[in-house]
């Protein structure tokens, strides 16, 4: 989305098509957090970021050289995004002053890139509201009550005056009359929804169009140029020309068995992800037909996953694992080592 409000403001007409009956994919149901190095954010939030350190830690993680340009002008441009972000759309990003980089152990490791959007108020996009993929049901407090990072934080640890924040929480949902009338859908929206929302919002107002149930099956190509794409809409097959560009945006594959089986460690199976039913990978598979390129097909963002009846999608156990004083069994009550 962000991708379709810069080319717009670069004068381009264009159509964003998503292959399910919900947009906003993976990022809409997830915790919609945006790690962003060298963010001018970060030291007013009271972190010690420079460019120098973001630069330090991203290649200390990643450690290949011939990625190293890349890093740099990642870094030097998310001022650059950020500025853009809150001068030209309805996004505005908060840091979150207790969420930590990953590796502790790498220089230039800092507690302040992590950003989260502000609440939005889904009654702004109307009916389009019930098109943005609802939250995942362990993303909410009862399953229906959204919550923002930091107040996720604050109820799952217990930390003084949760009790405040769950009732607040709870009274606002309960005595939002309108909306429980037409629907038991939290309108605030918070992490993954509010990311979404605010930049689909912005997006429609700059005239982008939006297709429901139209996958892309095919890359169209012309004399060595990507033209269009061939997609099933509603179950027919239509050609879309491109005058100026494709952009790929279709998430990963991990709702697709038979590439986990080619590219994962085994044993593996779609139904343990917990990412969104239409990442299942043909763009991928589209542009390595045309002779993309493609690495770390094996790496993935790990976690163990639990799978409840009646939920279709996995739960990702990302708190829990965390709990002091807790233990973690398999289904035959034998406890597991997470390595």
């Amino acid at each position: 989305m962000t991708a379709a409000i810069r080319a717009a403001d670069q004068g381009a007409r264009v159509l964003m098509i998503e292959k399910t009956d919900y947009f906003g994919g993976t990022s809409a149901m997830s915790g919609g957090v945006l790690w962003l190095p060298n963010s001018p954010l970060s030291t007013p939030a009271g972190g010690e970021e420079s460019e120098d350190k973001a630069r330090d830690y991203m290649r200390a993680v990643i450690d290949e050289e011939q990625l190293h340009d890349r890093i740099d002008t990642f870094v030097q441009t998310v001022p650059e995004f950020i500025d853009y972000l809150h001068t030209n759309t309805h996004l505005r990003l908060d840091v979150l002053a207790n969420f930590p980089d990953m590796y502790p152990d790498q220089p230039g490791f800092q507690m302040h890139r992590c950003h989260e959007a502000r609440p939005f108020d889904g009654k702004l996009l109307d009916e389009d509201l019930d098109k943005l993929r609802p939250q995942h049901p362990q993303t909410s407090l009862f399953g229906l009550i959204g919550w923002t990072a930091s107040e996720s934080l604050a109820l799952q640890a217990r930390g003084k005056g949760w009790w405040k924040v769950a009732a607040s929480m709870v009274l606002r949902y309960v005595f939002d009359l309108p909306q429980r009338l037409r629907t038991l859908r939290d309108r605030r929206q918070v992490l993954g929804g509010a990311l979404v929302g605010s930049l689909w919002r912005s997006a429609r107002e700059r005239k982008v169009e939006l297709m429901l149930n139209c996958g892309a099956t095919e890359l169209l190509r012309e004399e060595g140029r990507v033209v269009g794409v061939r997609a099933q809409r509603n179950g027919r097959e239509i050609t879309i020309g491109a005058r100026r560009g494709v952009i790929l945006s279709s998430g990963g594959f991990e709702k697709n068995d038979a590439m986990r089986e080619k590219y994962l460690d085994g044993p593996t199976a779609a139904a343990w992800s917990a990412g969104s039913p239409g990442n299942t990978g043909e763009m991928i598979e589209a542009g390595i037909a045309l002779g993309a390129a493609v690495s770390h097909m094996g790496d993935a963002w790990w976690g163990p996953t639990i799978t409840l009846p009646g939920e279709p999608q996995a739960r990702m156990l990302v708190i829990e694992k965390n709990l002091p004083h807790s233990l973690i069994v398999n289904r035959v009550r034998k406890r597991f080592r997470l390595t």
